[in-house]
């Protein structure tokens, strides 16, 4: 006996109209994504832990870009896609705001495609000491997903930024007044 059957789906997700994340629950709000065709940054990833750095960030974790050991220098190829955005109420343009340090630049993109293209909006100069990135984004109205991406170098030493590490991300509409 044979048949066959088609099953259809439909999943609803609009997306939020904000989130923030002080990264102290890991990485349950973000998905981390490793180009699989690509040899740089197969022996890194992103994950949290809590911050070696001195003085830490304010929430004390932080997400960071973690090598396969400690002892050796890694070429990383890696990116962080936050959670889904409904910009389609917004009369101001999008507010994202996050602490940082990182060795080499970070890159921040927007999709409205779900990934089919992403625009970039913001290179995040490099920097040893945590720093405030604070941009307003014109973006098209409707749902979209913001990523960070990091193609730098990094190394185990979990005392120094010597790679990429975030915290504080805030994701929003922009408020009346400048941010």
């Amino acid at each position: 006996q044979s048949g066959s059957a088609t099953i259809g789906v439909t999943v609803s997700n609009a997306g939020l109209a904000s989130y923030s994340d002080d990264f102290s629950s890991g990485l349950a709000l973000w998905r981390a994504i490793n180009p699989p065709l690509e040899t740089r940054g197969q022996q890194t990833e992103w994950t949290t832990r809590v911050s070696p750095a001195d003085p830490p960030p304010p929430g004390g974790s932080e997400g960071w870009v973690k090598p396969a050991n400690n002892d050796d220098w890694h070429g990383c190829n890696d990116a962080l896609r936050g959670q889904r955005i409904n910009t389609a109420g917004f009369t101001r343009p999008l507010h994202v705001k996050f602490m940082y340090r990182t060795r080499g630049p970070l890159l921040l993109e927007y999709t409205a495609d779900d990934g089919s293209s992403w625009v970039r909006v913001g290179t995040v100069p490099p920097s040893n000491e945590w720093r405030s990135h604070n941009i307003l984004v014109d973006v098209p109205q409707g749902a979209l997903y913001l990523r960070l991406s990091y193609t730098g170098d990094v190394r185990g030493n979990e005392a120094a930024a010597l790679g990429a590490s975030i915290d504080d991300m805030q994701v929003r509409q922009a408020p009346s007044g400048a941010p």
